[in-house]
């Protein structure tokens, strides 16, 4: 009845394996969660990007989206229509003959950009919105 060291140390190999083996499993698993945590992390800024570019074209556009109407293109309909006090915009579209600035609250250059391609009086122009949030509210 008396064991050995061998007979113990036997015994529990098994356990020592499966030990080692849910360790890996949790270091590999918990690397996974970090690469994706940064790749999330991007993908909020585009979100964000597109999710702004489109409020304001859906402010802008007559009945189809991405047509602008020029009547629209002014400080007073776009305060109306955006309403936040979370992010200052300047919003500006080129066309081949007109250029319309439209500023909201305070945004400097380096602040995020993003442009799309819009029709303005069935002309093809660029929108350009570069806005920031605003940390004073």
């Amino acid at each position: 009845m008396n064991k050995k060291g061998g007979d113990i140390l036997a015994s529990k190999t098994g356990f020592y394996i499966a030990y080692i083996l849910l360790f890996t499993l949790a270091v590999g698993y918990s690397i996974k969660f970090i690469q994706q945590g940064e790749i999330n992390k991007e993908s909020l800024f585009r979100i964000e990007d597109n999710v702004i570019i489109n409020r304001v074209i859906g402010c802008l556009s007559t009945n189809n989206f991405g047509e602008f109407d020029e009547s629209k293109i002014n400080e007073v309909e776009l305060r109306k229509c955006l309403k936040s006090n979370v992010y200052n915009f300047f919003i500006r579209i080129e066309t081949g003959k007109k250029l319309y600035d439209v500023n909201l609250g305070e945004v400097v250059i380096f602040d995020r950009e993003v442009k799309r391609f819009v029709l303005l009086n069935k002309e093809e122009g660029i929108l350009t919105v570069r806005y920031n949030k605003n940390v004073a509210n």
